[in-house]
């Protein structure tokens, strides 16, 4: 049986393919955000409990 004449083979083909299309097309997006300033990385621990904290509360 050819690959192809797969239907299962296909389906995870086609599924596979797509999640990856996706995550590029996030990654791709996260890094403009990043690049643009409309994200922002927080590397500090407490920082980001500060912000957990904050958005608790709002």
């Amino acid at each position: 049986m050819r690959m192809s004449d797969d239907p299962l083979a296909s389906v995870v083909k086609g599924a596979v393919s797509s999640v990856i299309e996706w995550t590029e097309e996030k990654v791709k997006a996260l890094i403009a955000e990043i690049r643009d300033g409309d994200l922002k990385v927080v590397n500090d621990v407490d920082t980001y409990q500060v912000m957990k904290e904050q958005k608790k509360v709002s």
